[in-house]
C-alpha cells in the first residue's frame, strides 16, 4: 500500500542518472556560467500512476490510498517518525498536491540531448 495526502498532485521527478547526467553537462560544456536551471522530469506522474509503476517493477501489488494530512500525520507517527520529519513530509504532500512540483520545464531532457528517464524504468534500475 502507498499512503500520502498528496491526493491528486502531481509529481515530474526523474531518474538519479538523469539529473547526473545533467550535472556532467554543466560541468563540461560552455554556456551554462550564471543560469539557473529548473530541472523535472518530463512527465508529471499522480500517486496512482506511482503505485502501478511499482507494483510493475517489484512483482507486488501496490494500491495508492489517499488520505487526508491529519490522517497521515498520524500514520507517520504511529509509524516513529518524529514531529519535525512529519511536518516535513506533510508540507512536501501539500505542496504537491498544491502542485508546486507538477510543471515539466523540459530543461532537463534539454541538457542530457534526450527524454528523462520513464517513472517505471527508473524505479527499475533503482532497484537494481
Amino acid at each position: 500500500m502507498l499512503v500520502s495526502s498528496i491526493g491528486s498532485g502531481r509529481v515530474a521527478s526523474a531518474s538519479r542518472k538523469d539529473y547526473a547526467d545533467a550535472a556532467a553537462a554543466v560541468l563540461t560544456t560552455e554556456g551554462h556560467d550564471g543560469k539557473v536551471y529548473e530541472l523535472s522530469g518530463d512527465y508529471a506522474w499522480t500517486q496512482d500512476e506511482l503505485a502501478a509503476a511499482i507494483s510493475k517493477a517489484t512483482g507486488k501489488n501496490v494500491v495508492y490510498t489517499p488520505v487526508n494530512s491529519e490522517q497521515h500525520a498520524a500514520i507517520l507517527k504511529s509509524a516513529g517518525l518524529d514531529d519535525g520529519t512529519i511536518g516535513f513530509v506533510i508540507a512536501l504532500d501539500s505542496n504537491i498536491s498544491d502542485g508546486v512540483l507538477a510543471e515539466t520545464s523540459g530543461e532537463l531532457a534539454a541538457l542530457i540531448g534526450h527524454p528523462t528517464t520513464p517513472l517505471e524504468e527508473g524505479l527499475v534500475e533503482a532497484l537494481g
